[in-house]
């Protein structure tokens, strides 16, 4: 997921983007998710002091909020 947001923030900052627009709505319901994924992580990071599985699910996490939002930012 990572590579992904890469390469879909990459091409929105070369402005690049799709040849119709979403509603808003939607762009805030992205948005909350990506919030959420962000707080899932955090919390998973928290309690990783000793556990690799918790570790590797806060780093999830957090890759998948980095390419949501770079899904984002190439939609709008």
């Amino acid at each position: 997921m990572l590579i992904y947001g890469f390469i879909l923030w990459g091409l929105a900052l070369l402005g690049i983007g799709l040849p119709f627009h979403l509603p808003r709505w939607l762009f805030v319901i992205l948005q909350v998710l990506v919030i959420w994924m962000l707080w899932r992580g955090v919390k998973a990071a928290r309690r990783a002091t000793h556990n690799q599985v918790r570790l590797f699910s806060a780093q999830e996490n957090w890759a998948n909020a980095f390419a949501l939002q770079a899904l984002i930012l190439f939609l709008w």
